[in-house]
């Protein structure tokens, strides 16, 4: 919460700043910094989160913007001129590129059990909803009282707070990396862009969102300049506009936690859409600061609906094995859609009037739900969900602690095996490679030749050797048509033994196994 409060607090002294110093041209300028270096170059980066230290890079990239920001801040005291501040708007954004992905990768590692990981989730958007709210408003009441210095002061000070709160933070180890799996940072990008070009529905999504980040953009820069030319309500209006948007922010969580749970999630995205843009074409129909913050409260419900609807399409439409490069691809098309409206504002107004600009672009998002609903259901039909495999691993008593993110991780890397009646899955004294849960079927567990136990489906068998390092310590035979799932070991291993509880519990099944067998034998 208090990283987004000062990310809030900075972005709309920044824009004052830019407003001060040359307009509207000036604030597009400003957000095109923040932004297009960091769209170019989150693809490249966004893989850093996997690599280190997710709490260590958390506390550099904190105390870094923090230094960049006061910066920024003693340049607004001397004097300084554009260039300055658009290196430094620049150098800010693309440490703000690697805020979100270190935050959610180092989330799964703080969780204990699945319930832990929601109510972390939970937890971490209310704070996100109430840092978006707090740091505006606090920025406008800087701005208001003691000017823009001290508006850009402040947030250097809460990033420094930042950084030392995530410094006390101790999270489980880091996960393995299989060998062979690395990839440099050119290898994730291109990866992620050609994943989208195998997936046409994700990348329709992922078009999709750049639009609504294009009017986030084209948005933020025309209220800057709206708010004392249209509203009254001075330079300092844009913290206050923005924080009626973390208002509706705080209020569209629980909206959207009302789709989180639906299998059907193509409602959620064009709901976003039409919530998205019509508050703005009011605005601009109705340039009074009462409606607008009315309004700008239902745009950030919507913007919770929407996050919910569209990131899970494009989560849900992709194959596991490459969601990774495709959320560091979606990463950087969203921040340039952010760049492209920062860029087109100007040009918009000039030929449009603000009033108009703020129509049309407002305009812009139904239009885009009108014509692209019937291709987000169908992507919404096409999701790719492991359901099945889902069930089966939540059946498993060795995953239940696991974090629900990587129990769909593993969903997504089981691999189906069929046997013959009568045919060995695998051989007493052979070396172990795979776990295997029954999805139909039925097999017998022999040792030494006598059967000694029957599995059925959802059952599971082959953990002993893996966990161990030992042969397999029984043969398993199919005794009719058998359907399974089968794990590889380094995926079994690193899941397994990367969360404590999950290593007890499997400990302790396989004494009760191994007590079992021999008494019956």
């Amino acid at each position: 919460m208090l990283g987004i409060a000062a990310e809030g607090a900075f972005v709309v002294a920044l824009l004052v700043y830019a407003y001060q110093l040359g307009g509207i041209v000036e604030v597009g300028l400003a957000s095109l910094a923040r932004t297009l270096p960091a769209g170019i170059l989150a693809p490249f980066i966004a893989g850093l989160a996997d690599h280190l230290p997710r709490h260590r890079l958390l506390v550099a990239v904190h105390a870094s913007r923090g230094v960049v920001v006061a910066l920024l801040a003693l340049a607004a005291a001397l004097g300084g001129g554009t260039a300055l501040l658009l290196l430094l708007a620049a150098i800010e954004g693309i440490l703000a590129s690697l805020h979100r992905p270190s935050n959610a990768a180092l989330l799964p590692a703080l969780a204990h059990a699945p319930e832990e990981l929601v109510a972390s989730n939970v937890v971490s958007g209310a704070g996100e909803n109430l840092g978006g709210l707090a740091g505006p408003a606090i920025a406008a009441g800087l701005v208001t009282i003691f000017g823009v210095g001290s508006a850009l002061l402040a947030p250097a000070f809460a990033f420094w707070a930042a950084a030392v709160a995530i410094g006390l933070v101790r999270p489980a180890a880091q996960p393995i990396v299989a060998p062979g799996t690395r990839r440099s940072p050119w290898g994730r990008a291109l990866g992620g862009i050609a994943a989208l070009r195998e997936h046409p529905s994700a990348a329709l999504l992922a078009g999709i969102g750049m639009t609504q980040t294009f009017v986030r953009g084209a948005m933020t820069v025309m209220l800057v300049a709206a708010a004392p030319q249209l509203m009254s309500l001075g330079e300092q209006g844009i913290g206050v506009l923005q924080a009626a948007i973390g208002v509706g922010g705080v209020a569209g969580a629980v909206a959207g936690s009302a789709f989180a749970g639906r299998r059907r999630l193509s409602g959620a995205a064009v709901l976003g859409l039409v919530l998205w843009g019509l508050p703005i074409t009011v605005i601009g129909l109705v340039p009074n600061a009462i409606v607008a913050i009315v309004v700008l409260a239902v745009l950030g419900i919507g913007n919770a609906i929407f996050d919910v609807g569209i990131f899970s399409l494009i989560q849900r439409n992709v194959p596991n094995r490459v969601r990774a490069s495709v959320f560091g691809a979606c990463e950087g098309i969203f921040m340039l859609g952010i760049a492209a409206g920062s860029l087109a504002a100007p040009f918009i107004v000039r030929q449009a009037s603000l009033q108009g600009g703020l129509v049309l672009i407002g305009l812009l998002l139904p239009i885009v739900a009108l014509v692209a609903a019937p291709a987000i259901r169908r992507a919404d039909l096409a999701a790719v969900v492991p359901e099945r495999q889902m069930r089966l691993l939540r059946g498993v008593s060795i995953f239940e602690p696991l974090p629900l993110t990587v129990v769909e991780q593993i969903a997504g890397s089981l691999e189906p095996m069929a046997f013959g009646s009568g045919q060995e899955v695998c051989t007493q004294g052979d070396p172990g490679d795979r776990f295997f849960i029954i999805d139909a079927g039925r097999a017998q567990v022999e040792l030494t030749g006598a059967v000694v136990r029957h599995l059925e489906e959802g059952e599971s068998f082959g953990e002993i050797a893996l966990l161990r390092s030992v042969p397999r310590t029984a043969t398993v035979r199919a005794e009719q048509a058998l359907k399974t799932f089968a794990l590889n070991r380094f995926d079994f291993v690193s899941a397994v033994t990367g969360n404590p509880q999950s290593a007890v519990i499997a400990d302790s099944l396989i004494g009760e196994r191994l007590t079992e067998d021999v008494g019956r034998s």
